[in-house]
Protein backbone atom coordinates (compact mmCIF):
# COMPACT_ATOMS: atom_id res chain seq x y z
CA UNK A 1 0.00 0.00 0.00
CA UNK A 2 2.71 2.40 0.73
CA UNK A 3 4.42 1.47 -2.28
CA UNK A 4 1.31 2.22 -3.87
CA UNK A 5 1.50 6.07 -2.42
CA UNK A 6 4.75 6.54 -3.71
CA UNK A 7 4.05 5.78 -7.62
CA UNK A 8 1.17 7.88 -6.99
CA UNK A 9 3.18 10.98 -5.63
CA UNK A 10 5.39 10.83 -8.23
CA UNK A 11 3.28 10.69 -11.37
CA UNK A 12 2.31 14.10 -12.33
CA UNK A 13 -1.49 15.23 -11.99
CA UNK A 14 -1.24 15.57 -16.38
CA UNK A 15 -0.19 11.69 -16.69
CA UNK A 16 -2.40 10.22 -13.37
CA UNK A 17 -5.77 12.32 -15.38
CA UNK A 18 -4.60 10.90 -18.63
CA UNK A 19 -4.36 7.30 -16.88
CA UNK A 20 -7.90 7.53 -15.06
CA UNK A 21 -9.57 8.71 -18.40
CA UNK A 22 -7.72 5.49 -20.01
CA UNK A 23 -8.86 3.57 -17.08
CA UNK A 24 -12.56 4.81 -17.37
CA UNK A 25 -12.77 4.50 -21.44
CA UNK A 26 -11.29 0.80 -21.48
CA UNK A 27 -13.59 -0.24 -18.28
CA UNK A 28 -16.93 1.83 -20.33
CA UNK A 29 -15.78 -0.41 -23.47
CA UNK A 30 -15.48 -3.48 -21.71
CA UNK A 31 -19.01 -2.75 -20.06
CA UNK A 32 -21.16 -2.37 -23.34
CA UNK A 33 -18.85 -5.43 -25.07
CA UNK A 34 -20.43 -7.55 -21.75
CA UNK A 35 -23.64 -6.13 -21.74
CA UNK A 36 -24.10 -6.34 -25.53
CA UNK A 37 -23.46 -10.30 -25.66
CA UNK A 38 -25.91 -10.12 -22.54
CA UNK A 39 -28.89 -8.98 -24.00
CA UNK A 40 -28.52 -9.50 -27.88
CA UNK A 41 -28.81 -6.85 -30.22
CA UNK A 42 -32.23 -6.05 -30.01
CA UNK A 43 -32.37 -5.64 -26.33
CA UNK A 44 -29.23 -4.08 -26.30
CA UNK A 45 -30.36 -0.76 -28.83
CA UNK A 46 -33.39 -0.26 -26.01
CA UNK A 47 -31.30 -0.19 -23.38
CA UNK A 48 -29.00 2.28 -25.14
CA UNK A 49 -31.83 3.97 -26.40
CA UNK A 50 -32.64 4.65 -22.43
CA UNK A 51 -29.78 5.59 -21.70
CA UNK A 52 -29.34 8.35 -24.11
CA UNK A 53 -32.91 9.87 -23.04
CA UNK A 54 -31.69 10.05 -19.60
CA UNK A 55 -28.37 11.76 -20.93
CA UNK A 56 -30.71 14.68 -22.67
CA UNK A 57 -32.47 15.02 -19.34
CA UNK A 58 -29.44 15.24 -17.62
CA UNK A 59 -28.63 18.00 -19.39
CA UNK A 60 -31.80 20.34 -18.10
CA UNK A 61 -31.09 18.54 -14.48
CA UNK A 62 -27.79 19.71 -14.49
CA UNK A 63 -29.52 23.55 -15.00
CA UNK A 64 -30.94 22.71 -11.31
CA UNK A 65 -28.08 21.36 -9.77
CA UNK A 66 -26.18 24.07 -10.53
CA UNK A 67 -28.81 26.96 -10.12
CA UNK A 68 -29.24 25.31 -6.65
CA UNK A 69 -25.96 25.16 -5.80
CA UNK A 70 -24.75 28.22 -6.86
CA UNK A 71 -27.07 29.91 -4.93
CA UNK A 72 -26.90 27.90 -2.04
CA UNK A 73 -23.23 29.43 -1.33
CA UNK A 74 -24.95 32.85 -1.60
CA UNK A 75 -28.03 32.78 0.49
CA UNK A 76 -28.10 32.84 4.52
CA UNK A 77 -30.81 30.41 6.15
CA UNK A 78 -34.19 31.41 5.92
CA UNK A 79 -33.21 32.82 2.32
CA UNK A 80 -32.17 28.88 1.52
CA UNK A 81 -34.85 26.92 2.79
CA UNK A 82 -37.37 29.04 0.91
CA UNK A 83 -34.91 28.78 -1.97
CA UNK A 84 -34.25 25.05 -1.83
CA UNK A 85 -38.98 24.79 -1.57
CA UNK A 86 -38.91 26.87 -4.57
CA UNK A 87 -36.29 25.09 -6.72
CA UNK A 88 -37.74 21.36 -5.44
CA UNK A 89 -41.52 22.75 -6.37
CA UNK A 90 -40.27 23.87 -10.01
CA UNK A 91 -38.24 20.59 -10.39
CA UNK A 92 -40.64 18.38 -9.68
CA UNK A 93 -43.44 20.54 -12.00
CA UNK A 94 -40.93 20.79 -14.94
CA UNK A 95 -40.11 16.56 -14.40
CA UNK A 96 -43.93 15.86 -14.18
CA UNK A 97 -44.93 17.92 -17.11
CA UNK A 98 -42.01 15.63 -19.05
CA UNK A 99 -43.16 12.71 -17.83
CA UNK A 100 -46.70 13.27 -18.50
CA UNK A 101 -45.36 14.50 -21.94
CA UNK A 102 -43.24 11.02 -22.51
CA UNK A 103 -46.36 8.89 -20.84
CA UNK A 104 -48.55 10.52 -23.33
CA UNK A 105 -46.53 10.19 -26.75
CA UNK A 106 -44.69 6.73 -25.83
CA UNK A 107 -46.88 4.95 -28.70
CA UNK A 108 -45.38 7.34 -30.74
CA UNK A 109 -41.96 7.24 -29.17
CA UNK A 110 -42.29 3.33 -29.68
CA UNK A 111 -43.19 3.72 -33.55
CA UNK A 112 -40.13 6.34 -34.41
CA UNK A 113 -37.55 4.35 -32.79
CA UNK A 114 -39.01 1.00 -33.57
CA UNK A 115 -38.84 -0.30 -30.13
CA UNK A 116 -40.42 -3.89 -28.99
CA UNK A 117 -42.55 -1.92 -26.28
CA UNK A 118 -43.85 1.25 -25.38
CA UNK A 119 -43.72 0.62 -21.73
CA UNK A 120 -40.30 1.26 -21.59
CA UNK A 121 -41.44 4.94 -22.31
CA UNK A 122 -43.85 4.86 -19.96
CA UNK A 123 -41.85 3.39 -16.83
CA UNK A 124 -39.03 6.04 -17.96
CA UNK A 125 -41.38 8.38 -17.94
CA UNK A 126 -42.78 7.78 -14.35
CA UNK A 127 -39.26 8.18 -12.70
CA UNK A 128 -38.28 11.34 -14.57
CA UNK A 129 -39.79 13.50 -11.98
CA UNK A 130 -37.38 11.82 -9.33
CA UNK A 131 -34.58 12.32 -11.78
CA UNK A 132 -35.34 16.56 -11.26
CA UNK A 133 -35.70 16.16 -7.71
CA UNK A 134 -32.53 14.57 -7.14
CA UNK A 135 -30.54 16.98 -9.32
CA UNK A 136 -32.06 19.65 -6.65
CA UNK A 137 -30.99 17.43 -3.94
CA UNK A 138 -27.58 17.41 -5.52
CA UNK A 139 -27.09 20.71 -6.17
CA UNK A 140 -27.82 21.57 -2.74
CA UNK A 141 -25.19 19.09 -1.37
CA UNK A 142 -22.74 20.66 -3.76
CA UNK A 143 -23.00 23.98 -2.70
CA UNK A 144 -24.03 23.75 1.66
Amino acid sequence: MIAIKVVLNKVSPEKLFMGSVLLVNGGNYLYNLVLGRLLGPAAYSEAALLITLLLVLSFLGMTFQLGTAKFAILFTDNDLVALKQLLYKYALTFGTIIGILLFAFADNLQQIFHTQSALMFKTFALTVPLYFFMSVNRGKYQGG
